[in-house]
């Protein structure tokens, strides 16, 4: 899932460890998923992230936590984030055409 990052100069990651579910499938999909270990649900904002923290709950999850900001809060809190990369400030200057910026 993508989201925009809050440092313009950081691009891209995710959580480590984490698995990548389309809300909408959530209600009737396989899932390969720990009942002993905690599942949180993450999204740029809370309430799609909500509405899957319900389902998993809905189908007999437990151990659950939201991550209601999402994957840059998370990293800006200090959580681990893996796959971004940080770009260098000329690459955002007014002038430039990076599209990332």
């Amino acid at each position: 899932m993508a989201i925009p990052p809050l440092d313009p100069l950081v691009v891209g990651g995710h959580i480590p460890h984490a698995t990548l579910i389309e809300a909408g499938s959530l209600p009737m999909a396989e899932l390969n998923l720990p009942h002993d270990r905690p599942i949180a649900t993450h999204r740029g904002h809370g309430q799609r992230a909500a509405t899957a923290l319900s389902v998993l709950h809905w189908r007999g999850f437990e151990k659950l936590a939201l991550v209601a900001e999402g994957a840059d809060a998370w990293g800006a809190d200090g959580g681990a984030i893996e796959g971004a990369f940080v770009k260098s400030a000329s690459d955002c200057a007014p002038t430039s055409t990076n599209s990332h910026c």
